[in-house]
């Protein structure tokens, strides 16, 4: 599944810094991922999508946090900032509401995984 998305919309995303050159015009290359949170009562997870150089998203896997999010809520913002990419990129943090804990995942090349 591909999912185009404009590049000034991708604010949830965690993405590498990275330049365009001509030979990237042919054709869409990695240059990043973006973290989603579920944020469902049942069983929270992260969904994991890469990024092409055109802003095309194609998903990659669903990691489980093994927590509980909020589910469904009249403010939708109460989770903000509850999925954060440390400054240099080698850990996301997610914040299971419902079940007051929280997740740490090292980020590496094929993804993320649970912080040892």
């Amino acid at each position: 599944m591909r999912l185009h998305v404009a590049p000034s919309l991708l604010l949830v995303a965690s993405l590498f810094p990275f330049s365009p050159s001509a030979s990237q015009a042919q054709a869409p290359s990695s240059t990043g991922s973006v973290y989603i949170m579920t944020n469902r009562a049942e069983g929270n997870s992260v969904l994991v999508y890469k990024r092409a150089s055109d802003g095309s998203l194609t998903f990659s896997k669903e990691v489980s946090t093994h927590g509980l999010g909020p589910g469904l809520t009249l403010d939708p913002l109460q989770s903000q900032g509850s999925l954060s990419l440390s400054n240099d990129g080698k850990l996301l943090l997610a914040v299971n509401a419902a079940s007051g804990t929280l997740t740490a995942f090292v980020v590496n090349s094929t993804g993320i995984s649970f912080g040892s």
